[in-house]
């Protein structure tokens, strides 16, 4: 066998999750619009279902375009999870579902932040009054 089949072979074989979610990152507007709350959150704890989903509980610093309560959960979870941390703040674009759970995904426009200072002074600027 010659080395480029058993680079193939090698490949094909390998297992295929780091491409379950591949998608292209929203601009700000584009975030903004398709979320249902925008957030500055403090990670406080995170769990991890046995489903493979995670539910994070943190402190809202700042929100735009809807209200929220002080403390929340976010939930995230399987392929397209957003990867939080504890004692991590992150700009979160959420969507909230038909019993109000929180929830994000990659994807969504979300950035630790630490990179959020361009995203935050658009929100302020733009925000819904």
């Amino acid at each position: 066998m010659n080395f480029s089949r058993f680079l193939l072979v090698l490949t094909l074989g390998l297992p295929f999750e780091a491409w379950g979610c591949r998608c292209v990152e929203p601009d700000i507007k584009n975030s903004y619009k398709r979320a249902d709350a925008v957030a500055l959150i403090h990670i406080t704890a995170i769990a991890n279902g046995n489903d493979g989903s995670v539910r994070a509980q943190g402190e809202v610093l700042r929100n735009w375009k809807s209200a929220l309560q002080t403390k929340l959960e976010v939930w995230t979870g399987d392929d397209c999870a957003y990867h939080l941390k504890i004692e991590h703040t992150y700009l979160l674009y959420l969507q909230r579902d038909k019993d109000g759970r929180l929830s994000t995904y990659i994807c969504k426009g979300n950035r630790e932040n630490a990179h959020a200072a361009r995203y935050v002074e658009w929100l302020d600027k733009n925000r819904k009054k």
